[in-house]
């Protein structure tokens, strides 16, 4: 089964620290500087029902203006839901890795902050552990049978890849990973939140991802072709300027 495998090889995320140009809460200061275009992709808001909308619904309902760089707050109305925070999710990986096209070699990046990411044989910090294969135990949530898996490797006590404020630890894969549902359990990434992937790249460094944990949309770095494709990719996106500021869900590291 397709998976993203750990590597510590963090050089190969040298490139990034002295392009990250701009200040937190910025395009340019999670992905960056120097690609043709940028793209903000909105993550879905949660309807509180099992499903989700887009920010341009919810700002049709509270009469707000929707423009590329809004910010939840300011646009939310009377909602009570949020979007996604951190994580574009699976399914928006699986057609942002359409739109993007073919199936280069990437790395991956994730945060090591999160307290479901556990040492081999020990607990996360948050929630019930789970070895895959393992039966749910009774206060799992109702979570599936191997529904939180471990990496086998203790990624934070290996080389990190330290940017300003964060620090990851690295996969290397195929693009095409993303298209098997199964890709997050297969990985050892298949934990009880929502979290995927915090950073992707490809070896020819043609597109850069970002989902920083702080932002409620994933920001991307490309070509204008790359940057077509995934505004017409299903998504919800728009264009955004390297200098602009997408999100207020800036807090300290």
């Amino acid at each position: 089964m397709a998976r993203f495998e750990h590597t510590t090889d963090v050089a190969r995320g040298s490139w990034i620290a002295p392009r990250l140009t701009g200040g937190r809460g910025t395009v340019t200061g999670v992905v960056p500087a120097g690609f043709e275009c940028y793209v903000r992709v909105f993550h879905p808001v949660n309807d509180g029902r099992g499903g989700s909308r887009r920010w341009a619904a919810v700002c049709a309902e509270s009469g707000a203006p929707w423009h590329p760089l809004a910010q939840w707050e300011s646009i939310r109305g009377a909602a009570d839901d949020e979007p996604l925070q951190g994580s574009l999710g699976e399914a928006g990986w699986a057609l942002l890795s359409r739109a993007i096209g073919g199936d280069a070699d990437i790395t991956v990046g994730l945060w090591t902050g999160y307290g479901s990411i556990a040492t081999p044989g020990t607990e996360p910090s948050s929630i019930a552990f789970l070895s895959a294969g393992d039966a749910a135990p009774d206060d799992s949530h109702g979570l599936a049978d191997g529904a939180l898996t471990s990496f086998d490797a203790d990624v934070r006590a290996a080389p990190l890849l330290v940017l300003p404020g964060r620090e990851y630890a690295l996969f290397a894969g195929k693009l095409s990973v993303f298209q098997d549902c199964e890709w997050r359990r297969s990985s050892g990434w298949a934990y009880f939140w929502p979290e995927t992937v915090n950073l992707a790249w490809p070896d020819d460094r043609s597109w850069f991802a970002a989902s920083e944990i702080d932002f409620d949309s994933t920001i991307v770095g490309t070509t204008r072709a790359i940057a077509e494709r995934i505004l017409a990719s299903g998504l919800e996106a728009a264009i955004v300027p390297a200098d602009g500021e997408p999100s207020i869900r800036v807090e300290s590291p």
